[in-house]
């Protein structure tokens, strides 16, 4: 007849005075030693999602400032600063954001465990105005 958890604990108890048999604490170690790798899994499944989060606000961040760059500013150095942006989070230290331009879009990739690929059109007013007037607006 098996005996349950509480009655293997007060025979413990009335023998040792208060100790539980070795394979009880073998037990709780083994389910202990799981519990932690299980949790510690999960966490660190947590922060590469926030890694990649993170990336992709900061790409897009730096993509819509580079469709409207400022009088002197650089493509690469919005990618700089982005770097740095992208650096500062934590778990993020590795992570990579690069930005190019062709033509008349911006493309950027933020790399980490995993890669992401943004593109958006740059602003343009003339094209926007030939539009507005072939339509007799």
């Amino acid at each position: 007849m098996a005996k349950s958890v509480t009655e293997y604990r007060e025979i413990g108890k009335k023998r040792d005075g208060g100790r539980l048999d070795a394979s009880f604490t073998v037990e709780a170690a083994l389910v202990m030693s799981a519990l932690f790798l299980f949790i510690a899994s999960l966490i660190t499944g947590v922060f590469d999602i926030h890694a990649r989060v993170a990336g992709n606000m900061v790409l897009q961040e730096a993509l819509e400032c580079g469709t409207r760059l400022e009088e002197g500013q650089t493509l690469s150095e919005m990618e700089s600063n982005a770097q740095q942006d992208y650096r500062g989070y934590f778990w993020c230290g590795g992570g990579n954001i690069s930005l190019k331009e062709k033509g008349n879009r911006i493309s950027g990739t933020a790399k980490m465990k995993t890669e992401t690929d943004i593109s958006v059109k740059k602003f343009d007013p003339e094209n926007f105005l030939r539009l507005l007037r072939a339509a007799g607006i």
